[in-house]
């Protein structure tokens, strides 16, 4: 099996329970079909995200990016 590469898009969520299904149903909703998710960082009340997908494009709009 050949490795893909996929542009990673970051974005930073609240420390609290919820917020990443909140994301993610946000994404689903937008018709944004996830590759990968990895956290990448946490500071104070904040946790930093990487999201790939299909189309980077779309997920940076349906984030607002």
């Amino acid at each position: 099996m050949a490795a893909t590469p996929l542009e990673m898009v970051t974005t930073e969520l609240e420390n609290r329970p919820g917020t990443g299904a909140e994301l993610f149903r946000k994404l689903a909703d937008a018709g944004v079909n996830l590759r990968a998710a990895v956290p990448t960082g946490m500071g104070g009340d904040k946790v930093q995200i990487a999201l790939a997908a299909e189309d980077a494009a779309g997920l940076r709009a349906a984030l607002g990016q």
